[in-house]
């Protein structure tokens, strides 16, 4: 049964669409409550390195050290500064 044969049955739809589509809202702003604000346009280049799962690093320029921290905190990022004497296993 179709939406125009039945209409109650498509306004449940509705319904639950809007349901879900908040919950998705609020699921996607809690998950940023722990994000700094924006960083300034600033470019102070920061490096950052970060180690896979085999201990080998890799290296990215951040355009200043807002931007490293925001990658760690919104993006479970795990970038140190590339100074840093840590080993992978310390991470």
């Amino acid at each position: 049964m179709d939406c125009v044969q039945n209409l109650a049955s498509c306004g449940d739809m509705r319904f639950f669409d809007i349901v879900f589509f908040l919950l998705y809202i609020v699921g996607f702003v809690l998950s940023k409550k722990d994000c700094p604000k924006q960083c300034d346009k600033t470019y102070n280049p920061v490096c950052g390195m970060v180690a896979d799962k085999h201990g080998h690093w890799t290296k990215k320029i951040f355009k200043n050290e807002c931007k490293m921290r925001n990658k760690n905190k919104c993006e479970k990022g795990k970038y140190i500064p590339c100074d840093s004497d840590l080993e992978p296993e310390e991470l």
